[in-house]
């Protein structure tokens, strides 16, 4: 395996948008109080030697600059669009979301335990075949892509303020430190933010997403295959989380106004004491902190859902109803005892009595 090492630094003076694409590998952005670009590089490629031109090409035009990795010396079979291939991918995660969203809004409203069991060994089936389809595809990329045996790691410190839009097909999004949008999609990998303040929009086929000590202005984070993590220091706008298989666990300042909404098919809602909660199950949640002035919905179809305050564990989840016993009172003592009572009229205690 040979490598190469690549060190640039570019002014980032009238940058106002990043955007990276890198097929095969880690993406990582670090926020800096330097105006300049500094793009850091490991390439790995199979063979002897490293050839010049699989290095990073970088583009700059109305105030973006755009990185482009793990291309350019092995011959694209003829007819093979990859980075149209790479789109079809991460629609296909977007199709079968879409897909399932809309089968469980036909199908579950507040059924019977029954119906919700049988529905989600449906959804575990439809979820199994999925992976088994996103890993073929991923497989079928590795084969003709022209990034296949080219691995780049890239490590991008950024001024805060600008914008970032990473797309990779096999690898870990990550950033740390930053203050600004960032807009990330992994195919095949996870994404990792620390300490990020901004609008966040976070996709994922297959891979978890973790966001700690961050401050969302808008979030959100969806993934088809994979749990999700937040640990907010604050919150000032929309939050939307959401995943077809996997758990979700979010975590707020007790200082938070937020407007809770959480939905789960098939596993257990978990909600700290701390909100107000106007309706509580075992799968769904209802109910604000503060003076709930942001939207946060939570949706999963099989995973448990867990929100906590800082520093208070989760409660417990709502114990089911007892089913009630059958009296053994006789219907027509209980008429009598109710005309008694005064609660019905004789005449109405006749028409009930006629109907036993």
């Amino acid at each position: 395996m040979a490598q190469l090492q690549f060190e640039k630094e570019y002014s980032g003076d009238q940058i106002r948008h990043l955007v990276v694409k890198n097929p095969n590998g880690r993406i990582l952005f670090t926020g800096w109080d330097r105006p300049e670009i500094r793009i850091r590089a490991r390439i790995e490629v199979a063979g002897s030697q490293v050839p010049d031109e699989v290095s990073p090409r970088v583009e700059e035009e109305d105030h973006t600059m755009t990185i482009k990795c793990g291309r350019g010396f092995h011959p694209i079979p003829e007819g093979i669009d990859v980075q149209g291939f790479v789109e079809n991918v991460v629609n296909i995660g977007e199709e079968v979301r879409e897909s399932v969203e809309d089968i469980v809004s036909g199908l579950v409203k507040e059924d019977t335990e029954d119906d919700l069991n049988e529905l989600s060994d449906k959804l575990k089936i439809l979820k199994e075949k999925v992976v088994e389809k996103t890993h073929a595809v991923s497989g079928r990329f590795e084969a003709y892509s022209t990034g296949s045996n080219v691995r780049t790691d890239l490590e991008i410190q950024v001024p805060s303020g600008i914008s970032l839009q990473a797309k990779s097909m096999n690898g870990v999004i990550g950033c740390e430190s930053f203050q600004g949008p960032v807009e990330f999609k992994a195919t095949n990998g996870q994404i990792r933010l620390k300490s990020v303040t901004g609008k966040m929009e976070l996709r994922s086929v297959n891979g978890l997403i973790v966001m700690e000590s961050c401050h969302p202005h808008q979030l959100l984070a969806k993934t088809l295959n994979g749990p999700i993590k937040g640990a907010f220091t604050g919150v000032s706008g929309e939050i939307y989380l959401k995943t077809l298989n996997g758990p979700i666990r979010a975590t707020f300042p007790t200082d938070s106004d937020l407007a809770l909404e959480i939905h789960s098919v098939s596993s257990p809602v978990k909600v700290a004491g701390g909100f107000q909660s106007e309706m509580r199950s075992q799968r769904r949640f209802s109910g604000k902190l503060g003076s709930g002035g942001n939207a946060v919905r939570i949706k999963t179809v099989s995973g448990p859902v867990t929100v906590v305050l800082s520093g208070e564990p989760a409660a417990p989840p709502a114990p089911p109803v007892p089913p009630v016993a059958p009296s053994a009172e006789a219907p027509e003592s209980i008429v009598e005892r109710m005309v008694k009572a005064g609660k019905i009229s004789p005449e109405e205690a006749e028409a009930l009595k006629a109907v036993l």
